[in-house]
């Protein structure tokens, strides 16, 4: 756990100032950077994940007794688990440095997942709330809401996604969507996405929606599929091999209407790739 405010104290009344604004921020989001762990015990095991780990895998329930007298009732409850964060600053005018005046003189971005796994499905969101954002942030980000969240199926042979995707192709070189809150930086896409093992080594996804744009969708559709095959999963006698060889190609398209009044604009674009990978 960690509390970073900034900010210049230069007497005492500003510094009891501070501090009470800060723990009135720390009351209300309970800590600042800090990460919390939900998690439950079932059967008698702990179902602890840390928090950086996918849970997109469900944990598998023990094989139930014959007898049903000793068969434990089924858990509403398989697994759930999320973290929390808070960063905030306060700001103050320096006359030697020549400081900008804000109007707003505290400053805060928070951030809240959970993620629910019941069996070979899982539920998961994540609440933002910029009261107001951060200085050196994008202003656009105003208010607060669940701008992700998604339900997921997953199994042996298919993977099935409906909500907020983060996902990349081969390198990312054509699409890539990710998140990374140090840069004030989100665009998943909103849509479905499936991914399937077809034969030994043959791994395809293919997707479509809307990216993230702040709390609303960006206009354009965006469509792709990608393939990657792992000979040394597919030809028997690469197995034993100590050079991996996947050979990988993708496909992205976009569609966005032509509403400009005075360029001619391509209402849609494509990008292809295909590479092998050699390790």
């Amino acid at each position: 756990m960690y509390i970073s405010f900034v900010g210049f104290f230069k007497k005492s009344a500003a510094l009891t100032g501070c501090f009470n604004k800060i723990l009135f921020c720390c009351s209300v989001f309970w800590a600042a950077g800090s990460q919390l762990i939900f998690s439950q015990t079932i059967g008698g095991q702990n179902t602890d994940l840390p928090v950086a780990a996918p849970a997109e895998t469900a944990a598998i329930p023990a094989a139930q007794s014959a007898n049903p007298a000793q068969t434990p009732a089924p858990s509403l409850l398989d697994e759930i688990h999320g973290d929390f964060q808070t960063d905030a600053a306060r700001y103050y005018y320096d006359p030697k440095i020549n400081t900008p005046r804000y109007p707003e003189k505290l400053g805060c971005n928070s951030y809240l997942n959970l993620i629910y796994t019941k069996g070979p499905f899982t539920l998961g969101g994540r609440y933002e709330l910029y009261q107001p954002v951060l200085q050196g942030f994008d202003s656009r980000y105003k208010g607060s809401g669940f701008p992700y969240r998604f339900i997921n199926y997953k199994s042996e042979l298919i993977d099935i996604t409906v909500g907020n995707i983060y996902e990349q192709f081969g390198s990312g070189m054509i699409f890539r969507t990710y998140q990374e809150w140090g840069l004030g930086f989100d665009n998943s896409l909103d849509g479905v996405r499936v991914r399937a093992r077809l034969l030994p080594g043959l791994r395809v996804k293919a997707l479509i929606g809307k990216q993230r744009l702040y709390f609303d969708h960006a206009q354009g559709i965006v469509r792709g599929a990608d393939a990657e095959l792992n000979l040394n999963e597919a030809v028997q006698n690469l197995k034993e091999s100590d050079t991996h060889i996947i050979l990988g190609t993708g496909v992205v398209s976009k569609f966005q209407a032509d509403n400009s009044p005075v360029y001619n604009l391509p209402e849609n674009v494509s990008k292809s790739s295909w590479s092998p990978i050699t390790c």
